[in-house]
Formats: structure tokens, sequence, C-alpha cells
């Protein structure tokens, strides 16, 4: 197995060592050993979980499309501590061999946010999350901005953590079809309200109410729409008009 970082590309006996382990095209395979370990140093700390993480990515459902997640990983990862941390803890391998070796798009949102593998890796992280649990998550990861922008990206980035979350609790079996099911649906449900309230405080403070006309107005265009701008010059006041109905503003509460 350390063999296979040292031989050099079109290697006929590495070629037909990684076609035993189940790789579709080895020399693919060996290229993406030598991507993964670039330096002496990389090839050194990575050789101790070789003979584990290959064994690992032989079990997963396309063993090629899971060692080319894990190249592409690492990356966008600090080399040194991520060999260190697949050595160190006993579930790092099997998830990633497991998850890049079954669904891309996961693997691509893992590789985009990197920092979510330890997260990932937390007991406390791979369990059923209840709408209380969510929403509470939600609440700490917008509370510290008060741009709209700013929250809008949060929430984005929370929707994909928890997708990701529970993509893998699906792929390692930690979680059937019903439960998988109930949890992408308490997700959206906090997702589309939030959005939703967010959507309705954003339009009522936009706009605000025109006692000249009775009626509500656009604060930034008040002068030029409202009715008293337009009436002004007239001999007469103007008509009065009836106040918008509550179930307006009821929509949004």
């Amino acid at each position: 197995m350390i063999g296979l970082l040292a031989a050099v590309p079109g290697d006929p006996r590495a070629l037909r060592q990684l076609q035993r382990l189940g790789f579709a095209d080895p020399a693919a395979a060996l290229a993406n050993l030598h991507a993964l370990a670039p330096t002496p140093f990389d090839g050194e700390l990575l050789a101790p979980v070789l003979p584990r993480l290959l064994g690992e990515i032989q079990a997963a459902p396309d063993p090629d499309m899971a060692l080319n997640n894990l190249e592409r990983l690492a990356a966008h990862s600090e080399r040194a501590a991520f060999f260190r941390l697949l050595d160190a803890h006993p579930g790092a391998i099997h998830l990633l061999a497991r998850l890049g070796g079954t669904s891309q798009v996961l693997a691509d949102t893992l590789r985009r946010y990197s920092h979510l593998f330890l997260w990932l890796l937390e007991p406390w992280t791979m369990r059923q999350w209840l709408r209380d649990d969510l929403e509470e998550e939600l609440r700490q990861s917008t509370a510290a901005f008060s741009r709209a922008e700013a929250r809008w990206n949060a929430l984005r980035r929370f929707k994909y953590r928890q997708l990701l979350r529970i993509g893998c609790r699906d792929i390692l079996g930690d979680a059937d079809l019903t439960v998988t099911t109930e949890e992408l649906s308490r997700l959206a449900d906090v997702c589309l309200e939030t959005a939703r309230r967010w959507a309705c405080s954003s339009s009522t403070s936009a706009m605000s109410w025109c006692t000249s006309c009775s009626r509500r107005c656009a604060s930034t265009t008040t002068s030029r729409s409202c009715g008293a701008s337009r009436g002004r010059g007239r001999s007469g006041p103007v008509p009065s008009r009836r106040p918008p109905s509550s179930r307006s503003s009821d929509q949004c509460a």
C-alpha cells in the first residue's frame, strides 16, 4: 500500500493493485493518490492511514468517485491537520468514503464548506434535530448580523449545513427514510418561515403611513405619490380616504 505513493505514473504493478481494490480507472486513482500527498512530508503523514483509507474506499458504492472527492477535499484543507484527523478519529475515514462515493452533491457541499467536516464528526451533530433545535441554531447563526444581505447569506449557510448533516445520516444508515423525510420537512418549514418573516418585516419597514392622505405610501416616494402632493394648489381640501383594512398587516403577523 505504501508503495503506491511512490509509484511512478503508469506503474503496471500499482495499476493492477488499484484495479484489484475496485477502481474502474486505476490510472486516475493513482494520479489522485499522488495529488493527495504531493510532498514527501504529506506522504509520511498519509502512509499510516493509507491501508485503512483504501479499504474504506473499496467498500464505497463508487471507489473512483470517493477517492477523487477525498483528494479535492484535501486540496481545500490544511493537509497536515487533515491527515492527522483521519488518523486520530475512528469515524472520519468511513464518513468521507461513504459520503464521497455516494453523493456528488453532498461531497461538493463539504468541499465548499470544508470546516464542517469537524462539525459532522461531533456526536451531538449526527442526531435527529427537532424544530426547536433548528430554530435555535438558526437564531444563533444569524444573531450577529444586522444587514439584510448578511442575514440571508447566514440563512443560506444554515440550510446547506443542515442538508449535509441530514444527507450524511441517511448515507451512514443512522436514519431511515421516514426520519430523513421528517427532518427535511422540518428544515424546509424553518427556512421558509424565517424567510417569510424577514420579507414581511422588510416590506413593513419600507412603508410609512401618510397622514395627509390617510393611506400608506412608500416612504421614499411619498412626496411624489401621495394624494396630498397631487392636491397641492387645489382650492379645496384633499378628500379623506378610508384607512386600509388591518387584514393586510395581519398577513405578515
